[in-house]
C-alpha cells in the first residue's frame, strides 16, 4: 500500500495485550491467514466508522480544517465537503486490508494518505490509522475464538 498503513506484528508494543494469545495460535497453526482475514473485517468498518465521526483511534477529534480550506470545499458539490478527511469519499473510502500468509496490512493506497496520517507542511497530522483500545479487546476476542475453534474448546 503505497499512502499510509498500519501494520500489526506479534512484537508490536500496541499488541502485547494479544501476544500471549498469538503465540498460542502459532504454536497450533502455521495459516493464521483465516485469523488475519477476520480481523481485517474487523478493522476495516472500526476505521471508516471512526473517519465518519472524525476523531482519531484514541477518540480524540480531528483537528478542525482551516477556515479558508473549509470555505473553498462548502462551495464544491462534493459529498463530505464539511467535513474532514471525507471529500468525494477517495480516503475513506479507499481504506482497504490485505493478508498475505501470517500478516495483514490495512491502510489506503491514496498517496496523499500519509500527509492526513502524519501531518505536512501546514497540514496537521489527523491520525486516522492505529488501534483503539476497543480494537485491541476485540482483536484478542477473535483470536481467542479462532483458537477455541482450532483447539475444539
Amino acid at each position: 500500500m503505497a499512502g499510509a498503513k498500519i501494520e500489526a506484528s506479534w512484537d508490536t508494543a500496541d499488541l502485547q495485550k494479544v501476544d500471549a494469545v498469538f503465540s498460542d495460535l502459532l504454536k497450533q497453526t502455521d495459516d493464521l491467514e483465516p485469523l488475519m482475514q477476520d480481523i481485517g473485517e474487523y478493522l476495516l468498518p472500526a476505521h471508516q466508522d471512526r473517519i465518519a465521526l472524525g476523531v482519531t483511534p484514541d477518540g480524540e477529534p480531528f483537528e478542525p480544517l482551516s477556515p479558508d480550506y473549509l470555505q473553498s470545499k462548502r462551495k464544491r458539490t462534493s459529498r463530505g465537503a464539511d467535513k474532514i478527511l471525507i471529500l468525494d469519499d477517495f480516503l475513506h473510502g479507499d481504506l482497504a486490508y490485505q493478508v498475505e500468509g501470517n500478516s495483514l496490512a490495512l491502510g489506503s493506497n491514496v498517496l496523499y494518505g500519509a500527509t492526513h496520517q502524519f501531518g505536512r507542511g501546514n497540514i496537521p497530522p489527523r491520525p486516522y490509522l492505529g488501534f483503539s483500545t476497543a480494537d485491541i479487546d476485540e482483536i484478542e476476542q477473535i483470536a481467542q475464538d479462532y483458537l477455541a475453534e482450532i483447539l475444539d474448546v
